[in-house]
């Protein structure tokens, strides 16, 4: 099993080296959080959250900053299969990285976190 975030121009054609590989990663967890917002009510947000290797931090902000600046798209791949696509607005300035479920599954907040649980469970096998 395998783990990239790949950045892909506008023509669709996709922007070498990886963004990111399993090797960059150094941890990665789901995170729920729930808000109240005053004329909605309460709503959860699921995020998976990837840690960036202190190693390859440099890079990955190079490449982040590049793609911004291009308006390029990312696309999560396992093994070899795109989960979804994003743009990314700015550019991340730390060794974190949050990536919102609703990049990468449809649904009501409970079915994001448990899909957001499943992914995080997948890239971890990955990185074995």
């Amino acid at each position: 099993m395998s783990f990239e975030l790949n950045a892909i121009a506008p023509d669709k054609s996709l922007v070498q080296p990886p963004m990111l590989t399993g090797s960059d990663i150094l941890a990665v967890k789901a995170e729920t959080k729930s808000a109240w917002y005053m004329l909605s009510g309460r709503h959860s947000t699921s995020k998976v959250v990837l840690t960036v290797k202190p190693a390859s931090l440099g890079g990955w902000l190079a490449r982040a900053r590049a793609v911004t600046m291009r308006g390029d798209r990312i696309a999560l791949v396992l093994d070899g299969k795109s989960v979804g696509e994003m743009t990314l607005m700015q550019s991340p300035t730390d060794s974190f990285f949050e990536i919102d479920a609703a990049f990468y599954s449809s649904g009501n907040e409970e079915r994001r976190a448990d899909a957001t649980r499943k992914l995080v469970k997948e890239i971890k096998a990955s990185l074995k």
